[in-house]
C-alpha cells in the first residue's frame, strides 16, 4: 500500500489521521508525514505540545510536572514547583545545600554542612543539623570571642574573650578586667584587680 494506507483483508484502506505516513493495522498513527511529528494523542503536527518533546519524529512525554524538556533535561516547571539540582525533575522546594535561581535549584558553593545559601551562592545562611554559622562557616561550636544565638554566632562586645549574650561578659582579653559583666581598662575606684 502506498504512505498513508494501510492494508487490511488485501485492501488498501486510508489511514484515518490527517497526514500519517504509515499507520498499523488498528488504524493507529505509527509515524507522520515529513517535518511532522506524532503527538501523543496520535494525530500528526507540527511540533509537540507542552509537556513532551521531540525524538525520531514522535513526541516523547517530559518528566512528572515538567513543562519543556528533552531527553536528558528539564527546562520549566509547572508553577510553583522548581527544576531539581539534577536537571531531571520538579520538586516543591530545593534540598538542603542548594537555593532556587530563576526557578532551579542550583548547588550552593559553601561548605558541606550549609543547610541553605543566598543567591550568590557562596554566602551560607543557615547550617545543618547541629551545626552554627559563623562568618560564613558551619561549625560544631561558636569560638572564643563568640556566642550563639539562633544556630549563628556573634561577636562579643570589644575585649570580651567569653560571653553568654551581647551584653553579659564572662572572661576578658589581658589587659582588660571584668566589672559588671563589662569589660574595662581600668578597675573604678574602690575596687581592685582579682583572680
Amino acid at each position: 500500500c502506498p504512505e498513508g494506507y494501510r492494508e487490511e483483508n488485501g485492501k488498501c484502506i486510508k489511514c484515518s489521521v490527517t497526514n500519517c505516513k504509515k499507520c498499523s493495522s488498528n488504524d493507529e498513527c505509527v509515524s507522520c508525514v515529513k517535518d511532522l511529528v506524532l503527538k501523543l494523542d496520535g494525530n500528526c503536527a507540527e511540533k509537540c505540545d507542552t509537556g513532551s518533546y521531540e525524538k525520531d519524529g514522535k513526541c516523547v512525554k517530559c518528566p512528572e510536572l515538567a513543562l519543556e524538556c528533552d531527553e536528558n533535561t528539564i527546562f520549566k516547571c509547572e508553577s510553583p514547583y522548581l527544576i531539581s539540582k539534577d536537571g531531571k525533575s520538579c520538586v516543591d522546594k530545593c534540598p538542603s545545600g542548594s537555593v532556587e535561581i530563576n526557578g532551579q535549584c542550583t548547588l550552593c558553593k559553601t561548605d558541606e554542612n550549609c543547610d541553605t545559601c543566598e543567591k550568590d551562592l557562596i554566602t551560607c545562611r543557615n547550617c545543618k543539623g547541629d551545626y552554627v554559622l559563623q562568618e560564613n562557616k558551619c561549625i560544631s561550636q561558636c569560638d572564643d570571642g563568640y556566642y550563639e544565638e539562633n544556630k549563628k554566632c556573634k561577636k562579643c562586645m570589644d575585649n570580651c574573650y567569653k560571653c553568654t549574650d551581647s551584653k553579659t561578659c564572662k572572661e576578658c582579653i589581658s589587659p582588660y578586667v571584668l566589672y559588671n559583666d563589662q569589660c574595662v581598662g581600668l578597675c573604678p575606684p574602690g575596687y581592685f584587680k582579682g583572680d
